[in-house]
């Protein structure tokens, strides 16, 4: 995987299979519970969730994670702060 982060700065990071099947799978708005799938076919299942999580973590770390949907935001962040006044 080839990307640059928000200085412009290119990076490198080498796949294996099952990264690069999650990926393809968040890329078409994939749920969490399908990636968890996913990983059943190297993993084994009580295995499974963290990794899924250590995955989801590494790609926010590598600024690849935009939104995450499918959870109601609070309203702090659906409408801006709360302000007093």
């Amino acid at each position: 995987m080839i990307w640059r982060d928000a200085d412009l700065v290119s990076h490198f990071r080498a796949l294996h299979a099952e990264e690069a099947a999650l990926l393809r799978h968040f890329q078409g708005n994939g749920a969490f519970a399908g990636a968890c799938e996913i990983l059943l076919t190297w993993h084994a299942a009580k295995s499974v969730p963290p990794l899924a999580l250590n995955y989801l973590r590494s790609y926010a770390e590598a600024g690849w994670l935009m939104r995450l949907s499918g959870a109601p935001q609070p309203r702090s962040v659906r409408q801006g702060p709360i302000t007093a006044r």
